[in-house]
């Protein structure tokens, strides 16, 4: 029985659910959390253990005292664990001395900003490189997010696609209709940041309630462009037509996909260069619940939909293309128990958590198989 760590900086968070699906569903090795911020009551049946020390101090702080890598030294005596998996690229380099000390493999889990707007910011691409020479493998949603990582350096045989999975079997599914009367309820849920493109969706839900009188938009999530987007709305003809929710729990969110006809995020490119890295895991959550979505061809977006199929998506910034899709299926409602149907099918097929948890098992005894690919490493690997 192997054990896998998974060190997470902050954990659990309500925004990052997809995290403990993955630990759930990884059912054949043994898994404890290690986190530097336990923020919440951890998830029931999961070890979270708190990294002791003193965790406020920043990257480069801990790195300059030298003592960083001893933290960890009773977690790992503890629970003696055969492979590191740090959730985002920033934590495995945070975690990189503690695999060196230790001589234990890395696995890193990207997920978007550590491979988007992170390579941007002072000297994190130099440390990337060096995450790229050291660790084991990294692990990426999509193709595109993939592209990325070997563009910037890492070998492409330590590149491996595993996508998110969706825990389908929580989420009901419904067949969509329009009875002529009621509102036509569209739903968005992200958080209020450039990159998920709500200021291209109201301008594209601003010119279709002129021919479409009976939508209605419900806002989920929140984030520093909440004023500017509401000042947008207020000043077009969604006045008075938008309910903002704010943050909500995951089992929050599924309720209110229940009650939506049609999903619309559509994610851009943001002027800083953050982008989505991968794919909204909303997007195969909406397509679960049975909602036909419209979306962007943005990252790994088109891979966790059929377009044409499931949903419909526009390239980036395009209102025109945003107004056309919105026109289609407010005017084709027939369609939206069929495209909501085939929606279901393609996350039930592809995006299934046990599915994907065993993949992950397979990649965690492939990796631990290996000699750990570390040239600076001081000490050997314990016994």
């Amino acid at each position: 029985m192997l054990t896998i760590a998974h060190s997470i900086h902050s954990y659990p968070k309500v925004t990052e659910g997809w995290i403990t699906t993955q630990i759930r569903h990884q059912r054949r090795w043994s898994q404890v959390v290690w986190s530097q911020y336990r923020r919440d009551p951890p998830p029931e049946g999961l070890a979270v253990r708190a990294v002791p020390g003193r965790p406020w101090l920043s990257l480069g702080e801990s790195l300059r005292h030298g003592y960083y890598p001893w933290r960890y030294g009773g977690l790992i005596r503890h629970d003696r664990p055969d492979v590191l998996l740090a959730h985002f690229a920033d934590e495995a380099y945070r975690l990189l001395p503690v695999s060196q000390r230790w001589g234990l493999p890395l696995l890193v889990r990207c997920y978007g900003y550590d491979v988007t707007s992170l390579p941007r910011q002072g000297r994190w691409l130099a440390r990337l490189q060096r995450l790229f020479a050291l660790a084991s493998g990294f692990v990426v949603e999509g193709p595109a997010m993939g592209h990325r990582l070997i563009a910037m350096g890492c070998p492409p045989d330590k590149v491996y696609l595993i996508p998110l999975g969706v825990d389908h079997g929580a989420i009901p599914w419904t067949a969509r209709h329009d009875d002529g009367v009621s509102p036509i309820r569209v739903l968005m849920a992200a958080s209020l940041r450039e990159k998920k493109g709500h200021t291209f969706a109201f301008s594209a839900l601003a010119t279709a309630i002129a021919t479409h009188p009976r939508l209605e938009v419900t806002v989920i999530g929140d984030g520093p462009l909440r004023g500017p987007l509401q000042g947008q709305v207020a000043a077009s003809p969604l006045a008075g037509r938008v309910r903002w929710l704010g943050s909500q729990s995951h089992e929050a969110l599924l309720a209110a996909m229940s009650q939506h006809h049609l999903f619309l995020h559509p994610s851009v490119t943001a002027g800083d260069g953050d982008s989505e890295g991968g794919a909204p895991l909303v997007l195969l959550e909406a397509q679960a619940s049975g909602l036909p979505v419209i979306s962007s061809v943005h990252d790994d977006i088109p891979t966790v939909m059929r377009p044409g199929i499931s949903g419909l998506v526009a390239p980036e910034r395009d209102v025109p293309a945003l107004v056309t899709a919105l026109h289609y299926l407010l005017e084709n409602p027939g369609r939206w128990a069929e495209m909501g149907a085939e929606g279901r099918l393609h996350v039930t097929q592809g995006f299934d958590p046990d599915q994907l948890g065993d993949r992950l098992s397979d990649l965690v005894a492939d990796v631990v198989a290996k000699p750990t690919p570390h040239p600076e490493r001081l000490f050997q690997r314990r016994t």
